[in-house]
């Protein structure tokens, strides 16, 4: 498995993953154009501007899975505890879930956002929760804005 930060030669696989994302797991209400021409640029940029870096799993050049997080600050669309880390989005194709492919990613990001001075990070999901916490992530009573349960973990 390779792990690469997304430049634009990854445009169009990281659309084809994020569509998937937003379709199947997300089940987020938009059409697939949409989602490729209004939401995908804006974490593009994020990304490109090295506020929330965007890394993606290949196997044999084939896109695998993403994981985009960040460190809360005013620069991000999505700042609720400026300073800690933020796992924003994490997918794996289905074909290879269950097969480490999260969990690398996952501490990859966990790791740089440790380097970039972060001492604690949270993330928000509504159902992936036995995953998280074999990372050691810590489930909360918070609710978080967007309607997932907020969970935190010490960097």
């Amino acid at each position: 498995m390779e792990i690469e930060l997304y430049d634009e030669a990854h445009r169009r696989q990281f659309e084809d993953l994020f569509v998937n994302y937003f379709t199947l797991d997300f089940h987020a209400p938009f059409s697939e154009a949409m989602i490729r021409s209004d939401i995908v640029p804006k974490y593009v940029d994020l990304s490109v501007r090295g506020v929330a870096p965007l890394l993606m799993a290949f196997e044999d050049g084939e896109p695998i899975g993403f994981i985009n997080f960040q460190i809360d600050s005013e620069a991000s669309n999505w700042n609720e505890r400026p300073g800690w880390g933020m796992i924003r989005e994490l997918h794996v194709a289905p074909t290879w879930r269950r097969r480490g492919v999260g969990s690398v990613l996952a501490d990859i990001a966990t790791r740089v956002m440790k380097e970039s001075g972060a001492t604690r990070a949270y993330l928000t999901t509504e159902d992936t929760f036995d995953f998280w916490e074999t990372l050691g992530w810590e489930k909360t009573d918070e609710m978080a804005p967007n309607g997932g349960i907020v969970m935190e973990k010490t960097l």
